[in-house]
């Protein structure tokens, strides 16, 4: 069927057409005119998304549409019409011209991910996820809910009118079908991304082997460490690794389990492995994510915490806590002074100068000194910093830029490496007049995952930033380790807003049993 609407096509006639991908790269407010295959119908509402060989986007007929929007799926039309943001989805809105080109056209092929790899990239695209679990049982309801894929979460949405409301939910491994959507109030958004299955045939029964659970790193020494997950069905228990995202080693047993386990030995102190744990059944292989783990450090290390409030150690249930009230400050300053060799410095804001006294103190005694600060701040304390001293500030800084606050010390020294991080800015009003925290971690391996984050932001690994290079916000990429054995005590660390830090905190939310204390600014 091919539908004509001469009056309301002058629009299109005025805007070069644009295949999708280049058109989601124009400004807000700009008119584009695009082309593509519809990949839903009435199940999502009014909203339609159209999906051409580069990528997808939305169109919602909002108020000045012209009328008629409503292709049926799988029908080629052509749109013409403003950019928008919608709490994060990028759409056309409003339609001021469209035209049907074609008809019963085959749909894009969905682009096979996982829960974390729903993002900007697909937006607007058929998606599939494998291999998913639904919680909570009982029957859809409107809204969000959330579905669970080799360990990682992520949200469906199904409005008020959609076909599945009041469905049963699957209570077994599903592969889910729908199109990925963003929802996100943030400013700016930077996450959010859901998916939106159009009816129950986007729910298939999965009959391949799929990851039941995460792959969890498990028995951290200096030596390696075992990585242990379960799937579905009974496969090998296989990893691939190497010292680089390239793997190239592997080992397991070729042994059907349903509960896998494979130990990686003869890595060597604080080494940093990339790993991907699989399984296979026949011809049909369940994948983990690629991840970057760590070994334990060579010298077993420590943690402490001090405040710049009294404490009451009475209630401890473990290493007593310090009180360094109106000295917090100074404490920070003595570590500094360990430093031998290198120091770098992430901190949001800066106002102290006898902490930038003592980083003045490391580069005249010979240490590699690097500093990233948050360029939307005063940080006036920084006005005293040595010359020599090379600071990164960050310019771009959408919501609440840079806000990172810790400093790595001797990151290539097993005795001496440390990180200082916690809640406390380098300001006055931080330090001594707000309550706040300082967190000290001596620990190899923690430190240079820190250096990995701090250098991601420098933009290379020399001494002098490369701005260029450089990734903050929502370029950064999931790029540490997250475990760590640090003297005995299991230390997990992640960087928002790439490492899924809401995911993680969520994790340990759910699984506690008795009560959660909450500190928070």
């Amino acid at each position: 069927m091919r539908v004509l609407l001469p009056f309301l096509l002058l629009p299109a006639l005025l805007n070069a057409q644009s295949d999708i991908a280049e058109a989601r790269t124009y400004a807000i407010g700009s008119v584009v005119t695009i082309t593509g295959i519809v990949t839903n119908g009435p199940e999502l509402g009014s909203i339609r998304y159209l999906q051409d060989g580069t990528a997808g986007i939305a169109v919602f007929p909002g108020s000045s549409s012209v009328p008629g929007f409503a292709p049926a799926s799988g029908q080629e039309v052509q749109v013409t019409g403003p950019l928008k943001l919608f709490n994060g989805l990028l759409e056309i809105d409003p339609v001021m011209g469209f035209q049907v080109l074609s008809s019963n056209n085959p749909l894009p092929a969905p682009q096979l991910l996982t829960p974390n790899e729903l993002g900007e990239d697909v937006e607007g695209m058929l998606v599939r996820v494998n291999g998913c679990q639904f919680t909570g049982g009982g029957t859809f309801p409107s809204g969000t809910s959330t579905f669970s894929s080799i360990g990682q979460n992520a949200p469906i949405y199904l409005w008020n009118g959609h076909s599945l409301v009041g469905d049963p939910v699957p209570g077994g491994l599903v592969d889910l079908i729908g199109i990925c959507s963003q929802y996100d109030t943030g400013n700016p958004p930077v996450g959010g991304y859901q998916v939106l299955p159009r009816g129950s045939g986007d729910l298939v029964p999965s009959t391949t082997i799929n990851l039941t659970s995460g792959v969890e790193q498990q028995a951290i020494t200096p030596d390696g460490f075992t990585l242990s997950w379960s799937t579905n069905l009974a496969g090998s228990s296989e990893v691939a690794w190497g010292p680089t995202p390239a793997l190239g080693s592997f080992a397991g047993s070729g042994t059907p389990a349903i509960a896998h386990s494979v130990a990686l030995t003869g890595l060597g102190p604080a080494a940093f492995v990339h790993a991907r744990a699989f399984s296979v059944l026949g011809s049909d292989t369940a994948w983990g994510e690629r991840t970057l783990y760590s070994t334990a450090s060579a010298v077993p290390g420590w943690v402490r915490v001090v405040f710049n409030r009294e404490v009451d150690t009475s209630v401890s249930q473990g290493t007593p806590a310090v009180s360094a009230l109106g000295s917090i400050a100074d404490s920070i300053a003595a570590y500094i002074d360990l430093a031998q060799s290198t120091l770098d410095v992430a901190v949001y804001n800066t106002s102290n100068y006898t902490i930038v006294g003592a980083v003045n103190d490391a580069l005249v005694r010979g240490v590699q000194v690097r500093w990233i600060a948050e360029g939307a701040n005063a940080n006036f304390a920084l006005s005293a910093l040595n010359n020599g001293v090379p600071v990164l500030y960050r310019t771009n800084s959408p919501g609440s830029g840079m806000h990172n606050k810790f400093v790595v010390i001797d990151a290539d020294d097993p005795a001496n490496a440390h990180v200082l991080t916690g809640s406390t800015n380098f300001t006055q009003g931080n330090l001594f007049d707000d309550p706040n925290n300082l967190v000290i971690v001596r620990d190899q391996a923690l430190a240079l995952a820190y250096t990995l984050e701090f250098e991601e932001m420098w933009g290379g690994t020399g001494p002098q930033p490369v701005p260029a290079n450089s990734r903050f916000g929502e370029d950064k990429t999931d790029d540490t380790p997250h475990r760590f054995q640090v003297g005995g005590t299991l230390v997990e660390s992640f960087f928002s807003p790439s490492d899924g830090t809401t995911h993680a905190i969520r994790e340990h939310l759910d699984a506690a049993q008795a009560s959660i204390e909450l500190a928070l600014f």
